[in-house]
């Protein structure tokens, strides 16, 4: 018997779907990574109103005008990075593949991301680790903004590229 001449092509084969136990666990360890940078972030404004504002160099009716800005921006920009930065992350990964990448298969482009966020949560710990001692240095102790930044800006960053190092690399040689 031959094949239906009707019958619809097949299609390539589809993301992971919106639901799927992997994105759910990436998305959660986003999230996680989300909060465990709030807390060096909420200390780092902490310590710079301590320091710029609190110290009397602006009147009190902008200092605190200056304050509830600042935390209507601190609550607006989590808030984004909550509902908004793990669909843009997503959206940021299908666009590299579509440049990058056209012959990879998407389901596995993405399932290389979402199972790289798992690494995030630890590298983020870290990373909060070194951006406290950062704060603590140069706002409580007086360090030298370059020195500081040089002795713990580096591994930071190397921290980072922890993560997206070999992420970019499993991507490469999926291609």
């Amino acid at each position: 018997m031959s094949d239906n001449p009707y019958q619809p092509p097949r299609s390539a084969p589809t993301p992971l779907a919106e639901h799927s136990p992997l994105r759910k666990a990436a998305r959660s360890s986003f999230r996680l990574v989300a909060l465990v940078l709030l807390v060096p972030a909420i200390y780092n404004y902490v310590a710079f109103d301590a320091r710029t504002i609190a110290s009397g160099g602006l009147p009190s009716n902008v200092a605190a005008t200056y304050r509830v800005i600042n935390i209507f921006a601190f609550v607006v920009g989590f808030g984004l990075i909550w509902f908004a930065g793990f669909p843009l992350l997503e959206a940021v990964a299908k666009l590299l593949r579509a440049v990058f990448a056209k012959r990879a298969d998407p389901a596995q482009w993405l399932e290389v991301l979402y199972r790289s966020l798992h690494r995030a949560v630890i590298l983020a710990a870290l990373g909060a680790a070194l951006w406290a001692i950062w704060v603590f240095a140069f706002y409580q102790r007086g360090v030298d903004f370059y020195t500081i930044s040089w002795t713990v800006g580096v591994p930071v960053h190397l921290l980072a590229a922890c993560w997206y190092v070999p992420l970019v690399y499993r991507w490469y040689r999926m291609n």
